[in-house]
């Protein structure tokens, strides 16, 4: 593992948006693969027709990953590593909390929703009723769970982890989200 964490921040000092972007690509890839299994395995067993991965969607979402959370991440949380930098100790990891809960992961959220939805097909007016829907109660349940990361993340982590830590908490908050909307039926499948 130690070889491994090694060669990856290696990465990171030498290209760190190249390396954020592919591992956000490969950990969004991720997450659809295992959506889409999960949906197969807990759907009706006849239904042969659906129990095929959706290459396209699994190669957007990559895509997704690789152009857009990656690079914006790394942008997002380089510039409040920057504006930050001197600051030190309990006030630092509280500006943090605040900057990243009152801007970056509002704009995150904000960004992800409308490329789910264009992803999914929605034209502008599709995109902006599911935004109207789904960003508030999104940011809020945001707001309840991930300061408690971010806290640890913020003080344990130097700056260039920041972002595949999340990406990482990301996918295997996706995975639980998904298995237990699988398990419940499509009636409760979570929409972007």
């Amino acid at each position: 593992m130690g070889g491994s964490r090694n060669f990856y921040t290696r990465a990171l000092a030498r290209a760190p948006m190249l390396t954020k972007a592919c591992t956000a690509a490969v950990l969004n890839g991720l997450e659809e693969i295992s959506a889409q299994w999960l949906q197969m395995r807990f759907q009706a067993k006849g239904d042969k027709k659906k129990r095929r991965f959706d290459l396209n969607k699994i190669v957007k979402m990559f895509l997704y990953g690789l152009l857009i959370n990656g690079p914006l991440g790394h942008v997002l949380y380089a510039a409040l590593a920057r504006a930050l930098q001197g600051h030190a100790g309990l006030t630092a990891t509280l500006l943090q909390l605040l900057v990243s809960n009152a801007i970056i992961g509002p704009l995150q959220t904000l960004v992800y929703l409308t490329a789910m939805g264009y992803i999914k097909g929605l034209d502008t007016a599709g995109v902006a009723a599911l935004l109207r829907a789904r960003l508030w109660p999104l940011t809020l349940a945001l707001w309840q769970y991930f300061p408690a990361i971010q806290l640890v993340v913020f003080r344990l982590l130097p700056e260039p982890l920041w972002l595949g830590t999340f990406n990482l908490i990301g996918l295997l908050f996706g995975i639980y989200v998904n298995y237990t909307s699988a398990r419940s039926g499509p009636a409760s499948q979570i929409q972007p």
